[in-house]
């Protein structure tokens, strides 16, 4: 996936349980808005226009906006 997109913001993947490396986070949230290096949450994802080319969010959040 990683070389498909140049920007991706997965937010809740820095908090996977399991062996998930520091390099792997970073790739998949290297899209996303961070304040003091944590990751803000799928609505953010979704706020800033050019910050990524894709986020992935849960039905969730994508609710909120219907």
């Amino acid at each position: 996936m990683t070389g498909y997109f140049s920007d991706i913001c997965a937010p809740g993947v820095e908090a996977v349980k399991g062996d998930v490396s520091q390099a792997n986070i970073d790739t998949f949230t290297n899209g996303c808005i961070k304040n003091d290096g944590v990751v803000s949450g799928e609505v953010a994802a979704l706020l800033v226009e050019g910050k990524s080319d894709v986020a992935f969010i849960s039905m969730k959040t994508v609710n909120l906006y219907q």
